[in-house]
């Protein structure tokens, strides 16, 4: 029959022209022994508090064996009110062996209370809150469920009105409505949900004792505002007449959590989205850092700086006595194996740092420099920032014996003071394109600060 159920509706949705568009649908039914999931939901009023048509299900139900059978019976009605159970014997499980048996089957599931019921009742009785001389047994707990309502909507239509500015309320707005509050319902705490999710209550786990009934677990469903759902144990087991059902992921409850809804397509995209964001935002921060992790330091010394002569003929490199081999020189990044010959800043403008070459401008003034002044360095500092293609990179200051100078980045062809010296250097095209580009530039601007000031002088 499952099959056949399956394969119906297959061939129903394969002829509804709205849902095929071209698509083919096809199913496969799993095959697991769900003997755990004999669950049957009693829409009808409780036994308990006066629905016969629950308590002829259940005297029926334990005649065909289905109680011994392990079939577990929940009561649907119980869901949207307060079953009352402290302190209470139920005369109808009480005069009634079968009954009690039967109902042995049965979990309940209801809202959780402060108060029983039938108390909250006798004491708006007393406090002639309600007028009325009826027995508290005698009424149904539906009662609280209407007076729980009836106050939830007065509160949404106040958090609307308050929201709109004190606008009259409609009854579109009042679905919209943002919740965050929280009330004293009849005989519980109840609370408005965001987003228009209406009225949240917390639920508790009922098991029969006898005549009783005793709270097993308490249940916060993930939809309650400010938790994240899960049953969470009260000292006592739930009794199953026909044995304990097996552990199945399939088939029965999470011993730890409240069923969810799972996590919808669109939702799994949106976090797949946002891990490769944050994945690549981690490698770009490591590659950033490792770029500017080799110099740290805005003021360079000669411990931080070994000057090297690029000069000298390969042949004194046989001198050992003024030779050291660069190898060493702490290089965290790369090490060198090649040697050069070590001077000093006063006759060298080109040295190693952290493994890479670097050149000095030096910064002539009048008096010896002997320090450099916090806002310099920090003014100094944003020039590392700066990248061009016709700039080198800037690295940092060197003061050291005297000598104030700019580090940058070495590059091969030196600075463009040697450039335009060096008759026999020869450039690409795209070298020479770019600084003619860059030169344009700066004339355009210089042309149009002059025009400027033309205008000044005219207009004064």
């Amino acid at each position: 029959m499952p099959t056949a159920a399956a394969n119906m509706a297959l061939s129903r949705l394969r002829s509804d022209g709205s849902l095929s568009k071209g698509y083919w649908y096809d199913v496969k039914l799993l095959d697991e022994d769900c003997l755990a999931s004999k669950v049957v939901i009693m829409c009808m009023s409780s036994v308990l508090i006066g629905g016969e048509e629950q308590r002829e299900l259940l005297l029926a139900a334990l005649e065909m064996g289905m109680v011994s059978d392990g079939y577990v019976f929940i009561p649907y009605d119980a869901l949207l009110y307060a079953m009352p159970y402290q302190d209470m014997a139920f005369p109808q499980l009480t005069n009634n062996t079968q009954l009690r048996h039967a109902y042995s089957a049965v979990l309940t599931v209801t809202m959780a209370s402060d108060q029983s019921f039938y108390e909250a009742f006798r004491k708006a009785q007393i406090s002639r809150e309600i007028r009325s001389v009826v027995a508290a047994t005698e009424v149904s707990p539906v009662f609280g469920t209407i007076f729980n309502m009836v106050y939830f909507v007065a509160k949404a239509v106040e958090e609307r009105r308050q929201a709109g500015g004190g606008r009259w309320v409609m009854g579109e707005q009042l679905v919209q409505s943002n919740g965050g509050f929280d009330f004293q319902g009849f005989n519980q705490v109840l609370y408005g949900g965001k987003e228009g999710r209406g009225l949240q209550a917390r639920y508790v786990v009922l098991d029969s004792d006898g005549d009783r009934l005793v709270p097993t677990h308490s249940l916060a469903p993930t939809h309650t505002e400010g938790t994240v759902g899960g049953l969470k144990p009260l000292g006592r087991s739930f009794t199953f007449p026909g044995g304990k059902p097996p552990q199945s992921s399939f088939c029965w409850f999470s011993p730890e959590e409240a069923c969810s809804g799972g996590v919808d397509t669109v939702t799994m995209f949106f976090i797949f989205l946002l891990l490769c964001a944050l994945i690549g935002a981690f490698f770009y921060w490591i590659r950033k850092y490792r770029r500017t992790a080799s110099v740290t330091k805005v003021m360079l010394t000669l411990d931080d700086i070994v000057f090297i002569d690029t000069q000298v003929s390969k042949k004194k490199l046989n001198d050992e006595s003024i030779m050291r081999s660069l190898l060493e020189i702490k290089t965290p990044f790369r090490s060198i194996a090649r040697s050069y010959i070590l001077t000093t800043p006063e006759s060298s403008n080109i040295g190693i740092l952290e493994g890479d070459w670097v050149w000095m401008k030096k910064i002539h003034v009048g008096n010896a420099t002997t320090s450099v002044k916090q806002n310099t360095q920090s003014l100094f500092s944003h020039l590392r920032e700066m990248r061009h293609e016709n700039l080198n990179l800037y690295l940092g200051l060197f003061l050291d014996s005297g000598i104030f100078a700019l580090v940058v980045e070495h590059c091969p062809r030196g600075s463009l003071a040697d450039l335009l010296a060096d008759g026999d250097m020869r450039l690409d095209w795209m070298f020479k394109s770019s600084l003619l580009m860059d030169l344009i530039k700066v004339l355009l601007l210089l042309l149009t600060l002059i025009i400027k000031k033309i205008k000044l002088i005219r207009t004064s």
